[in-house]
């Protein structure tokens, strides 16, 4: 997943890239990517985590 979205961003460093993002209770609002553009995104690391706990959860069933 990280080598895809750096693939991405690297294929097209001018393209302005974002996150639709709910908000509790709220509408939806559309938000920046700021992932290769100096800082750090929150929103792909939740992305990120989210695929690691996935893919740990299925490793930890095989295993059993």
């Amino acid at each position: 997943m990280l080598k895809q979205r750096v693939a991405e961003r690297l294929a097209d460093l001018a393209k302005d890239f974002t996150h639709t993002v709910s908000a509790v209770n709220g509408p939806s609002r559309t938000v920046a990517c700021t992932f290769l553009r100096g800082e750090t995104c929150p929103h792909c690391a939740d992305e990120f985590a989210v695929a690691v706990r996935t893919r740990l959860t299925e490793l930890a069933s095989a295993r059993k």
